[in-house]
């Protein structure tokens, strides 16, 4: 395999730029940002220096458009930073609560669990005490989009959509019965009934 070409300095400076005004801002730039914050008049030139960062893998565009930049783990790495994560807002650790949903916020991942980070894992912080002893009411923790049950093992922590809300509970497998525990013992599993799903895996505490 050929390795890809350092970033040139213009490349760099994107690069640095996108960082920079996501994370203060929440959001990536739009094309009428970048030309203002990088002073040219083009947007095929912004084009053009985009598709050369994705190229070199330090970047990814989700619909083509500016707003659907995002940095990968290489990218981070060229910039020498920690990940910037979206927190996706709160989820329930007891009773559902209302569906997760994008805040436009976004956290720096600790060097702990930057090793961990994709471009689809995403923050939540988790309220209430039925997960105290592994999850404590406030924690963020780090989640991995689940697509295929066959990814969740026995004793997995899961976030569980159901009927528009969400909860975090334990998975648990056993006797061909299928469970989310709690690890508050004062609180009760909840059976899986149909309609609930599980879309996502809890895989870091930050």
């Amino acid at each position: 395999m050929i390795p890809k070409k350092p970033l040139t300095k213009r490349q760099h400076q994107v690069l640095r730029i996108l960082y920079q005004f996501i994370k203060s801002e929440g959001f990536p730039p739009t094309f009428e940002d970048l030309k203002r914050l990088l002073d040219v008049a083009s947007n095929q030139t912004i084009t053009d220096l985009l598709v050369a960062l994705e190229k070199k893998g330090t970047l990814k565009r989700g619909d083509g458009s500016a707003r659907g930049l995002s940095i990968t783990p290489q990218g981070f790495g060229e910039l020498n930073v920690q990940p910037l994560l979206p927190l996706a807002g709160m989820s329930r650790g007891g009773p559902f609560t209302e569906t997760v949903t994008m805040t436009g916020e976004w956290k720096t991942a600790g060097k702990e669990v930057s090793k961990l980070v994709n471009r689809d894992t995403f923050l939540i912080q988790v309220h209430g005490d039925s997960m105290e002893g592994v999850i404590w009411d406030g924690d963020v923790v780090l989640v991995m989009p689940v697509h295929d049950l066959k990814e969740i093992k026995n004793r997995d922590i899961v976030v569980v959509e159901h009927n528009g809300e969400t909860t975090v509970k334990r998975f648990s497998s056993r006797g061909g019965r299928k469970h989310l525990e709690p690890e508050n013992p004062k609180y009760s599993p909840l059976s899986i009934e149909p309609g609930m799903q599980i879309t996502g895996k809890v895989i870091a505490r930050m």
